[in-house]
């Protein structure tokens, strides 16, 4: 069994990678007013915020930003070119 096993954890590390450079690309496609959003939030929650202090201070913003992002994966895991932020 522990052949599977390595096995196993091969194709989940392969997953890991392949899945880390899908959401690389999707941010190339984001607006800088959304890259920066995000960046707060992940910021914030580095230095310990709470969830509610990670709503708060995500905004409207942070949410588009968010939507932007899964937008853009959604359309590449379908092989579709995402849409270029806008919102520069």
């Amino acid at each position: 069994m522990g052949g599977l096993e390595k096995r196993l954890e091969l194709l989940e590390a392969a997953r890991k990678r392949e899945e880390a450079q899908l959401s690389r690309e999707a941010l190339t496609y984001l607006s800088d007013e959304d890259l920066h959003a995000l960046e707060v939030v992940i910021e914030a929650r580095d230095h310990g915020a709470s969830g509610e202090d990670l709503y708060r201070l995500a905004g409207e913003r942070g949410r588009r930003a968010v939507v932007a992002l899964n937008e853009s994966l959604e359309a590449l895991r379908e092989g579709r070119e995402p849409l270029r932020g806008t919102r520069a």
